[in-house]
């Protein structure tokens, strides 16, 4: 559906839609042509910020003229490299032939006028640049309605009109290393740890110990080695701003680790692998969490690596997101029958505890450390076996002892997580619509019209779901005049559901539900 709206978006604008029952307004990341400004359909102005310019060039080089005709045949119709041909100019004073790429083109051309304006015998050899049209990746601050769709487009930047210059609220209002978006206030250390600052005044220090230890156990146990050599010093530290304005900042900082290369049951390998682990830290406007990405090269095998989050208080309880669930968890687990216990459990979209909530994306892996003042989340587990025979922490093998390289998971590694800061019970400090938020961007997708005038067709519609603790799980259309919706209480105490259309403001209605209840209804005239 949303390609067949796309193509009704002149090239260079976006879609978007909002995949949440809840309005909207936040910054998304889009790619448009250099030299423009991101405008509404209806011609209204987007505020935004550029993060970056790049053209990419294809090709720069000497081609003598009795080889020109050779290079001129990558041509077919307005292609070369894949792209289409926007413009292309030939001057024989410089030798030089340019061509300028772009997605898509209406561009009139054929090669033989190429040709022709380079047939001069003078020139024995042309340099020959071929490069794309420079695109710019800004952030844009949208608004988009609940379960709807929104276009913007772009539009020539008159440098005639001065550009209202907006607080730079992001990276460098306090210091280099600091990021304030009014919400949060993020400092990044000398070490590479953090320090986090909620607007309600939960603080939090010495956030991103990267920690590595060896992990001798197989597909089913964790199980470090007898000796276990944790390393959690790094030998380097790179911390740098990557960007900095009104709707987005960020820093990054780059940490250098001799992890070693292996491991045996007994102990650690004492040959090393400097690995470089790199963090960068976002906030954008309007956002209650710090943004993280973590990335590094994995080479090494038989080990762990833990993200470590000292908590803004101690907790003796943990609360994890499962299936139509909250999960409340205590710092032990459950072992037996010859198996040690290993109190590390799973979250699915997000996890938390003392104040501290980690927003995900995807399952992962934490456990409640340090007495309960620290959160450590699983980065990489890379372990050789299905099953191990000398599982150093269960009695008995827990299926076959085969090798299974590919767990030792070698390449690039990326993590992404938010950190949301509250006070009080999670249930009462907007963890959940912190969670939606992250785990549900905008989406966008490139428009594809040819006609840069043309009107976006959005189609209307849409409805908004509220009620504290109420998660949409489900829209679906199953033929009749509604859609049908599952919603999900995901709240201890009870609470009311409320479908407010986007066509009539008296045609809603409410739904009570028990605590932790799963209800099937139809969104009314949506």
């Amino acid at each position: 559906m949303l390609g067949a709206v796309a193509e009704t978006v002149p090239e260079g604008g976006h879609l978007l839609f909002n995949p949440s029952p809840r309005r909207r307004a936040e910054v998304v990341t889009l790619d448009i042509p250099a030299g423009r400004v991101v405008k509404t359909a209806s011609g209204g102005s987007v505020p935004h910020q550029v993060l970056e310019i790049v053209a990419e060039n294809f090709a720069d080089e000497v081609v003598a003229h009795a080889d020109l005709d050779l290079f001129l045949r990558k041509i077919h119709g307005r292609e070369l490299y894949g792209r289409q041909i926007a413009a292309w100019h030939v001057d024989p004073v410089a030798a030089t032939i340019a061509f300028e790429l772009a997605p898509g083109s209406e561009l009139v051309f054929d090669v033989a006028q190429v040709r022709a304006a380079a047939s001069a015998d003078a020139v024995e050899s042309w340099c020959v640049k071929v490069r794309t049209q420079a695109r710019a990746t800004v952030a844009a601050l949208v608004d988009v309605g609940p379960l709807a769709l929104a276009a913007v487009v772009t539009v020539p930047e008159d440098e005639s009109v001065p550009r209202a210059a907006p607080k730079n609220i992001a990276a460098g209002r306090r210091a280099v290393s600091d990021l304030d978006n009014g919400l949060v206030h993020v400092a990044l250390r000398s070490d590479g740890l953090l320090d986090v600052l909620a607007a309600d005044g939960t603080h939090a220090a010495g956030l991103g110990l990267i920690v590595d230890g060896g992990d001798l156990g197989d597909e089913y146990n964790y199980a470090p080695p007898k000796h276990d050599r944790l390393v959690v010093s790094p030998d380097e530290i790179w911390n740098r701003v990557c960007w900095s304005g009104p709707f987005t900042g960020a820093l990054e900082s780059a940490r250098w680790f001799d992890w070693p290369v292996g491991g045996e049951p007994a102990a650690r390998a004492d040959a090393a692998h400097t690995t470089e682990v790199t963090t960068r830290i976002e906030l954008r406007h309007g956002e209650p969490f710090v943004r993280l990405s973590i990335a590094f090269d994995n080479q090494t095998d038989d080990h762990r690596v833990r993200l470590h989050l000292p908590l803004p208080r101690p907790a003796t309880r943990s609360h994890a997101e499962g299936q139509f669930a909250v999960v409340d968890r205590g710092p032990h687990a459950e072992g037996g029958f010859g198996e040690r216990p290993v109190p590390t459990f799973p979250a699915y979209g997000w996890v938390a505890a003392g104040g501290l909530a980690v927003l995900l994306d995807h399952v992962s892996e934490y456990e409640l450390v340090d007495d309960g003042r620290t959160l450590a989340l699983t980065l990489l587990r890379s372990v050789g076996m299905l099953s191990r025979n000398d599982n150093g922490w269960r009695a008995e093998p827990a299926g076959p002892q085969l090798a299974t390289p590919g767990a030792q998971v070698h390449g690039t590694r990326t993590v992404e997580l938010g950190l949301y800061l509250y006070a009080g019970e999670w249930h009462e400090s907007g963890v959940l619509d912190a969670a939606e938020r992250y785990r549900h961007p905008l989406t966008s997708v490139a428009g594809r019209n040819q006609d840069p005038d043309n009107v976006p067709q959005i189609p209307s519609g849409g409805f908004e779901i509220g009620g504290r603790g109420v998660v949409l799980s489900s829209c679906r259309d199953v033929g009749g005049e509604d859609p049908e919706v599952r919603l999900a209480a995901l709240t201890p105490v009870p609470t009311t559901a409320t479908i407010s259309t986007a066509y009539d403001a008296y045609d809603n209605h409410s739904v009570d539900m028990r605590p932790w209840q799963v209800v099937t209804t139809t969104a009314r005239s949506a």
